[in-house]
């Protein structure tokens, strides 16, 4: 009798009309079966890493003693219990005294171990080094972490030269110098510098107008950079004075100013003795012109003369400094010279409107203004 009804009850149920979901109600359905396939499969990426990492942290720093403004450096080594390379990071307490001089702080991974080198310069002798800092992480899940006191090192000041420029250093050398006219009242000196040990960017020349560091490669071990240093006109020679680490002693660089050629002035074509000559030229022109045309009148022959005035006055309007118009593009380094050594001197902001002078070597020759010029990439200008 039982299996009876239950056959009854379940052929009922199979004779009974399905009920069809609604639409809003096969979307929920839908989005409630996507969202548990999505927690399941972001579970697994996101699994937790329940270990902790064991730390070791290691440095050793290349000098026990430095002077203000010297560059020294502190190698740090650290070791872990685990074969995986997991993501580094490394923060160095700092302060005005005591500065970081790396741009990017490159921490090499081998199996579980690290190391990298932090560069560091003393502002004043009373700088300290402070607490290095070095956790691993995995995904953004911090899975180790250690700390460790740097011992502080003897800082001194240099004795007292007036012609300092803030550059310790090892094998100093200053290459390609070139001075041509910056305008009329003074002169402009372009040069390259190579050194071991230093940091450039502490250059500082005194009594001067102006200067200008650019291309500094951030290698302080091997530094190098370009220097443009801008002198008033009355001035025939500069010396550029460093303390040499290898003699322990202060030395001077001297070098004479020697204007280049215009074959190699930034002011080429634009200078005033050049635009006085024009002038001079148009003037000459224009009388000649004249006196073709008195013999004309008072003769009442030789006409073909007419011609001749005519191409003296159209020569005489003719501006020798009419040269092509261009755009020279926002952000451009304007150069001395036509070389990817060249010292820079000027930056553009904005699109500027330029006269083309010259080309050469894949550079072109720009007038910025009446009275000064330099040279861009072909690419910097459209």
């Amino acid at each position: 009798m039982k299996k009876t009804l239950f056959l009854l009850f379940a052929s009922i149920l199979l004779a009974a009309p399905s009920k069809e979901l609604s639409v809003m109600d096969a979307q929920v359905y839908t989005n409630i079966n996507q969202n548990d396939a999505a927690r399941s499969f972001n579970s697994n990426i996101k699994e937790e890493f329940n270990d902790k990492v064991e730390i070791a942290i290691d440095y050793k720093l290349s000098k026990s003693e430095v002077f203000v403004n010297e560059v020294f450096y502190i190698d740090v080594d650290v070791r872990t219990n685990y074969k995986t390379n997991f993501t580094p990071n490394i923060e160095f307490a700092t302060s005005t005294d005591m500065k970081l001089l790396n741009k990017n702080i490159n921490i090499k991974s081998d199996n579980g171990t690290y190391s990298t080198r932090i560069y560091m310069q003393a502002n004043t002798v009373n700088a300290k080094l402070n607490e290095i800092k070095f956790n691993l992480l995995r995904n953004t899940q911090e899975v180790g972490e250690a700390k460790i006191v740097v011992d502080n090192i003897s800082i001194k000041e240099l004795p007292f030269n007036k012609d300092y420029t803030k550059i310790i250093a090892s094998d100093l050398e200053i290459k390609n110098t070139k001075c041509t006219e910056y305008d009329e009242n003074s002169i402009i000196c372009g040069m390259d510098l190579r050194a071991k040990n230093t940091n450039f960017n502490n250059f500082e020349y005194k009594n001067i107008i102006s200067q200008s560091i650019t291309n500094f490669n951030y290698d302080y071990e091997n530094a190098r950079c370009s220097l443009a240093l801008i002198f008033p006109k009355n001035a025939k020679n500069f010396n550029i004075t460093y303390f040499n680490l290898a003699t322990n002693s202060f030395e001077s660089i001297k070098k004479d100013i020697v204007i280049e050629s215009e074959e190699i002035s930034t002011q080429t074509d634009l200078n005033p003795i050049t635009k006085e000559i024009n002038f001079y030229l148009q003037i000459a022109s224009l009388v000649l012109a004249l006196i073709c045309l008195i013999v004309v009148l008072v003769f009442k022959r030789f006409y073909s003369l007419i011609a001749v005035a005519i191409a003296f006055i159209a020569f005489s309007f003719i501006d020798g400094g009419d040269f092509k118009r261009a755009t020279l593009k926002a952000n451009v380094s304007v150069r001395i010279l036509p070389t990817h050594t060249s010292t820079i001197f000027y930056k553009t902001n904005n699109d500027m409107e330029v006269k083309v002078l010259a080309k050469k070597d894949g550079f072109v020759k720009i007038a910025l203004d009446e009275d000064t010029s330099g040279w861009v990439k072909n690419e910097d200008i459209e």
